[in-house]
């Protein structure tokens, strides 16, 4: 091979620690040539050791080694403009030796020395990045995540190909502002999402909600909208946020409601615990392995965009972890055989101190009577006193400590325990609802699956008994229930 006489060249070759140090601080391959003799050329060791050659593969093409689809793409950027002050970065794909694609970032620097036109293009492998890039679309895409934008001087509406295709829209397809609205179900969901577009760019309020579109194509699905206005000195200047594709998990919802309605027990039941747990669990467990493994390693390379969509991606994976948790506990009350005797006065004490962070919060304070020893089925107690105790705790009026009263009643055949509290209480007709599964209010304020009171519901009939609510709205709620001698 004939070496260039440009003066760097020979630099290269009488001082190597110069080329590796060049390569270990930036750069995994440096390539000179001259445009007057394509043939006079040379490429640094280190960009054959990155394709798995080594040194042998000195006297190769380096055009031989392109991904096909990149060939295009390397041409035109190997032949660029001659303009000495023009540097291109494209991101090329080439071939290692065991035909695993390597990523590298080029950059094309021409200049002119003398009469001769010499050209150097350097290399960076990005192949780790890309790789991890490819892990966050295709998570995406499984969580059917997309994102979308407006920019508000041209009323101009961005969709994601994710976002895209949930909206089942042509190739060719422009969306308006207004267009996007109008996807949106006639009604509820309509109208939800132009009030809270409207509150985003009135006070910036951002926005999380669970509505009904009708795609192109005319099929109503259930998505998860998220967004967010920018603002610059007083100004709106864009809306922004992430779209998901919620309709298979609505699905599932509604499946189990259905089960819930027709009072599925036992064999029904379990069964559908093993496809939940199965079909359900195991993808879901990978999806949050990669999760963690983007947050770890990428997420601080990634644009502020890309993290949000991150962290939303992260949200639902725990929120559908959470729900298939509390359908596995669901499905599995209701399953001991034997009772025995359960001193309730420890068994509250018990469930007072695993809830000691929330009651140190909210600066609860309880009020609690003599109560008795029963005969029951001790964990699956254990877990009413856990869900009633914990919700007066969560549903407590802002800025006023609850006070939380717990009391028994000795019945002829059994007894009834009472927890009352000073919270926000339920609103007059929803006291029976409250116990069916998957039933929430308050939405939007407060967390939950709906599942825990119909898990108590479950557990007191196990015990022969029943349970029931007396409420007033903004003054309290009183949840009794019974447990029956066998």
């Amino acid at each position: 091979m004939n070496h260039p006489s440009n003066k760097l060249v020979p630099l290269f070759k009488q001082n190597p620690e110069v080329v590796d140090y060049l390569q270990q601080i930036a750069l995994d391959g440096i390539w000179y040539w001259r445009a007057a003799a394509p043939d006079d050329k040379w490429i640094a060791p280190r960009f054959w050791e990155i394709l798995g050659y080594g040194n042998n593969a000195q006297q190769s093409n380096l055009s031989q080694h392109v991904h096909p689809e990149d060939e295009v793409l390397w041409s035109n950027f190997q032949n660029g403009s001659s303009d000495k002050s023009t540097i291109q970065e494209p991101i090329i794909r080439f071939l290692h030796k065991e035909t695993r694609v390597i990523w590298m970032k080029c950059k094309r620097s021409v200049f002119q020395d003398g009469k001769h036109l010499e050209v150097i293009i350097t290399f960076k492998d990005v192949t780790e990045f890309k790789e991890k890039e490819k892990l966050l679309l295709d998570t995406n895409r499984n969580a059917k995540i997309g994102a979308w934008e407006i920019m508000l001087d041209t009323n101009e509406l961005y969709w994601s190909d994710i976002t895209r295709s949930i909206h089942e829209v042509p190739t060719d397809f422009q969306p308006k502002l207004e267009e996007g609205i109008n996807f949106y179900k006639e009604g509820y969901s309509r109208e939800t999402i132009a009030r809270c577009v409207e509150q985003g760019l009135e006070s910036g309020k951002p926005w999380d909600v669970e509505l009904q579109i009708v795609t192109y194509t005319g099929k109503e699905i259930w998505v998860r909208a998220i967004g967010r206005v920018d603002f610059h000195q007083g100004k709106a200047l864009r809306i922004y946020g992430s779209f998901q594709d919620i309709n298979e998990e609505k699905k599932i919802v509604e499946k189990l409601r259905q089960l819930s309605v027709l009072e599925a027990k036992n064999k029904e039941i379990e069964q559908f615990a093993y496809i939940v747990s199965h079909d359900l669990r195991e993808p879901l467990t990978s999806m949050m392995g990669y999760l963690q493994l983007l947050q770890e390693e990428f997420s601080p390379n990634l644009s502020s965009d890309a993290q949000e969509l991150l962290m939303a991606v992260n949200e639902t994976a725990n929120r559908m972890d959470t729900l298939i948790r509390d359908i596995l506990g669901y499905s599995r009350e209701g399953k001991e055989k034997e009772k025995q005797s359960v001193d309730t006065t420890t068994l509250v004490q018990q469930v007072l101190s695993d809830l000691s962070l929330q009651i140190e919060k909210t600066k609860a304070t309880f009020k609690i009577g003599q109560l008795p020893k029963v005969q029951a089925f001790s964990t699956e107690l254990k877990s009413v006193f856990q869900n009633l105790i914990s919700n007066a705790l969560k549903f407590c009026k802002p800025n006023m400590p609850p006070v939380i009263k717990i009391s028994a009643v000795k019945l002829k055949h059994g007894w009834q325990f009472n927890i009352a509290d000073n919270g926000i209480g339920i609103p007059k007709g929803e006291e029976i609802g409250v116990f069916n599964i998957f039933q929430r209010l308050h939405r939007e304020e407060y967390l939950g699956t709906g599942i825990g009171l119909a898990s108590c519901k479950k557990i007191v009939e196990h015990h022969n008994g029943r349970i029931w609510v007396e409420s007033k709205l903004g003054v309290g709620s009183t949840f009794s229930f019974t447990i029956l001698n066998s």
